[in-house]
């Protein structure tokens, strides 16, 4: 029974054809799918295409009539079955249509639904078995024609061939029209005596099988056939059906192969690979002995053993999994690289391939292994896959670039320096991280020195892909040929960003030592002179026999010799010299009794904050010195907001863990106290930050500042053993930070630097960070937690990563001042995306307003920049675990 049957139904008539259609559907055993046109020329252009198993024909159709309408339809589809529908009493078309090729014809008004179902379901079931029956002819007539064997059919009755394939043909030398019809003795292949004794011997015993006899063909020459005759009925009459084949080349050829034989076996034996033969059990049959000397073993040795027994242990299972593969019938041969073992114990490679031998039955007989020594080849490929991962695993830079200088090859640790992905600097130059900070000149000598053959060493600052700067240290050597040409350059570099950081820190550290040491020297020698000046000026003005016309002159000058002793006092301070009275000290306390002061002598247009934490720690501390520190911090910044602002004052307890000391100099790991001073004011700028804390650096106006106050807030903080960072950029004020060593006692500093890191977890968290050196450190403490991060570097990429990914984001960490979108801007975008999306914000900035809206509008905590490790951690946690 057919399941589906594709119906091509060509009628005008809506109804008709909708009638028709609806019949069809009554079908359960069978679906039917219908395909409906009106037009002669859609049914013709529908049967190039589509595949129809039977085609209902109305032959009234607006653009064809009558049978010509049928013959049309069976020219196009010869092979189809095609069913008329006529008029009610038009039997004598259909009886017409029927005669010119259609499978059957049915009256429109005697159209019933079984009836339409049974005559299609009929009509393709026969066109197919008419198909199934034409194809089984063509398979026969095919088979019978190009059979390899020569076949010929004989009447018995006249003798005289039937037919004869084109195999026979070309045995015979015959065409098939000059033998049909003759006899073979006719035709001169047999003689007369010998076909009757061939005749009389298939009737006796009905068939014979490879008999050998030698025929004649055309030209004359004589053939050796091998041949069988039986005798088959056709139409209830004998014929003699005679296959065979010519076997005279094929004599010839075992008659070469003895002479073959003996060229092969002078071939194996003198090979300059390994050749063996085995059984199916894995016994050498046979070796050469090439094999022989490559395995240590005599040939005779070998032949008592097996191809397991010579295999590395470790490669035995695999060897023999493939031979009984090839045993089974289910692979003709295999190749493989694979160890063998010696007979003195030493393992070698070898190159195997093996084929198997069947005999002309298709079965199996033996394998042909060729054994190729590859032991040192092997080796050499061993060597290379250890350098090649000990460059693709080298934290250093590995690049490479051929002779003109386009890059070939680039390991990970390039694309984790510079920012690039492998593909984007492959077929580039070296030129894609070109900064602008050296010369023309200084490339030229460079790539002087490399195409001379010669090696270069130097130190280059180059830019990401991010555009930050970054420094390494680079040798680039030229890679020679054979014949000496240069063929590709190899540039090793390192990373040494932290590093020259570090330095300029100690650089910076050692100056302010020098200057303080020589503003001390300076400060003691000067007292004096200003103290012989205050002593002289006293006496001049207690003497009441000076003239008094002259006191006002010595007055001015015992004020100004007494304001340069205030200012050697700013230098005593500075370079450490001054009276040094250390004490338990709260710095809550001292910023509660500078804001009283403050709050009387600030213009009011300036808000003062406080954001002290409770119960911070004690520090030991000279009082009179935290004041000039906070005091001077805080006249600073007024004088940064000459039109008002906000000045905000933090406290709190704070860990340095070994990351942050290892980045900055002067800082080693343990409990501190921070105080944070800052302000909205005008901000500072890059050059002026360089020297900001060096002495007699002002941008103040003349007559306006010393220059001396932050070079004493530096001294002070550093003779109390401290930290000062500061964070700035223009028009978004300034924060300093100052880190005191907290009074603890030291095992409980031990315990503090040692605890193990808070938990980690394996949720994803984006990261959104400007500065790059910040983000790869979080990126990479985060990553080291076990969580998974995705870094973007400004507002309007973390929004696009959000609303593309954000089913998988648990936790946005936000730093709030950033360029082209700020970090609130951002946080009220993720708020609108996911309004509860758990968002921990960051910034150095503790007295921008942003900081308290954020956390007000949304934002799940606060951490401050510079901040340790182990806070980002334990607040990373905490957000994440919370509800």
């Amino acid at each position: 029974m057919i399941d589906r049957v594709r119906v091509l139904l060509v009628e005008d008539n809506i109804g008709d054809a909708d009638l028709a259609q609806e019949y069809l559907s009554h079908a359960h055993q069978t679906g039917f799918d219908v395909l409906s046109v009106t037009r002669l020329a859609a049914a013709l252009e529908l049967l190039e295409r589509e595949r129809i198993d039977v085609i209902l024909l109305d032959l009234g159709l607006p653009d064809s009539a009558g049978l010509e309408t049928l013959s049309r339809i069976l020219k196009a589809a010869p092979t189809g079955a095609t069913v008329v529908l006529t008029g009610l009493d038009d039997h004598h078309t259909g009886l017409g249509a029927i005669r010119m090729g259609a499978q059957d014809y049915l009256p429109k008004g005697d159209l019933t639904p079984d009836l339409l179902i049974r005559t299609v379901l009929y009509s393709a079931e026969r066109k197919r078995w008419q198909d199934e029956l034409r194809q089984s002819e063509e398979r026969f007539a095919k088979s019978f024609r190009n059979n390899p064997a020569f076949l010929t059919i004989v009447h018995m009755g006249t003798n005289t061939v039937l037919e004869v394939n084109d195999a026979w043909t070309r045995v015979f030398g015959y065409r098939r029209d000059e033998a049909i019809g003759r006899t073979t003795v006719e035709l001169g292949i047999y003689d007369a005596e010998t076909y009757s004794k061939i005749m009389e011997e298939v009737r006796d015993k009905g068939s014979v099988r490879n008999v050998e006899a030698t025929v004649r063909n055309r030209t004359g020459e004589n053939r050796v056939v091998l041949v069988s005759r039986e005798v088959i009925e056709i139409g209830g009459e004998p014929y003699l059906l005679a296959m065979g084949l010519d076997i005279t080349d094929r004599n010839r050829v075992e008659n070469a192969l003895q002479e073959s034989e003996q060229k092969y076996r002078a071939t194996f034996d003198t090979a300059s690979i390994g050749i063996d033969l085995v059984d199916r059990h894995g016994n050498f049959m046979e070796v050469n002995s090439t094999l022989s000397q490559f395995l240590g073993y005599t040939p005779d040795e070998l032949r008592r053993l097996t191809i397991m027994d010579v295999t590395h242990p470790e490669d035995a299972l695999s060897s023999r999994e493939m031979h009984e593969a090839i045993v089974r019938g289910e692979t003709d041969g295999y190749r493989l690289e694979k160890r063998y073992v010696r007979k003195d114990g030493e393992s070698v490679w070898a190159d195997t391939a093996v084929s198997v031998i069947r005999d002309a039955d298709g079965r199996y007989k033996a394998t042909v292994g060729a054994i190729r020594d590859i032991t040192q080849h092997k080796k050499s490929e061993q060597a290379r896959i250890r350098l090649e991962a000990a460059v693709e695993q080298s934290v250093e830079t590995v690049e490479i670039t051929d002779a003109q200088g386009t890059i070939v090859y680039v390991n990970p640790s390039f694309e984790t320096t510079t920012g690039y992905s492998r593909e984007e600097a492959m077929g580039n130059t070296p030129r894609i991280v070109k900064s602008g900070h050296h010369n023309e000149e200084f490339y030229k000598r460079l790539w002087d020195t490399i195409t001379n053959g010669k090696i270069w060493t130097g130190h280059i600052i180059n830019r990401k892909k991010d555009g930050s700067l970054f420094e390494e240290d680079v040798s680039i050597s030229p890679v020679k040929d054979h014949l000496g040409k240069i063929v590709n350059f190899v540039a090793v570099k390192r990373d040494v960003t932290n590093e020259v950081s570090l330095q300029r820190q100690l650089q910076q550290a050692q100056k302010m030592e020098a200057i303080g040491t020589l503003a001390g020297g300076i400060a003691h020698d000067f007292n004096n002179i200003l103290q012989v000046a205050l002593g002289y000026s006293d006496l001049i003005i207690g003497d009441e026999g000076f003239p008094q016309r002259y006191k006002a002159d010595v007055q001015k000058i015992s004020e100004a010799a007494n304001r340069g002793a205030h200012l050697v006092q700013r230098l005593l301070t500075f370079s450490r010299k001054t009276e040094f009275k250390p004490q338990p000290l709260n710095l809550n306390h001292r910023v509660v009794d500078l804001r009283k002061m403050l709050d009387r002598t600030i213009p009011k247009m300036i808000e003062i904050q406080t954001l002290l934490s409770e119960d911070v720690a004690a520090i030991s501390a000279d009082p009179t010195q935290i004041d000039q520190v906070l005091m001077n911090l805080a006249v600073n910044a007024r004088d940064s907001m000459p039109n008002g602002g906000k000045l905000t004052f933090e406290t709190g307890d704070v860990i340095i863990d070994e990351e942050y000391s290892r980045t900055h100099a002067d800082i080693q790991p343990g409990r501190y106290v921070l105080v944070s001073v800052s302000d909205t004011g005008s901000g500072i700028d890059d050059e002026t930050l360089e020297h900001i804390f060096e002495p007699f650096y002002t941008t103040k106006g003349v007559g306006k500042g010393t220059g001396l106050g932050l070079a004493m807030v530096h001294g002070i903080v550093k003779r109390h053993k401290g930290h000062i960072s500061l964070f700035s950029r223009l028009g978004a004020g300034t924060t300093f930070r100052i880190y005191f060593p907290a009074l603890i006692p030291e095992i409980e500093v031990a315990d503090l630097i040692a605890a193990p890191m808070p938990r980690g977890g394996s949720e994803t968290i984006l990261v959104v960070e400007d500065e790059q050196m910040i983000r790869d450190l979080c990126v990479r403490f985060l990553t080291q937690a076990g969580y998974k991060v995705i870094e973007t570097t400004n507002g309007l990429d973390a929004l696009q990563v959000y609303r593309e990914r954000g089913g998988e984001i648990a936790m946005v960490l936000l730093d709030l001042i950033m360029p082209e979108m700020s970090g609130m801007q951002c946080l009220e975008g993720l708020l609108a995306l996911n309004p509860s999306v758990k968002v921990v914000v960051a910034s150095g900035y503790v007295a921008n307003g942003s900081v308290q809206d954020a956390v007000a509008n949304g934002a799940k905590r606060f951490i401050n920049k510079p901040y340790a490790v182990r806070q980002v951690l334990e607040t990373v946690r905490a957000v994440l675990d919370s509800e």
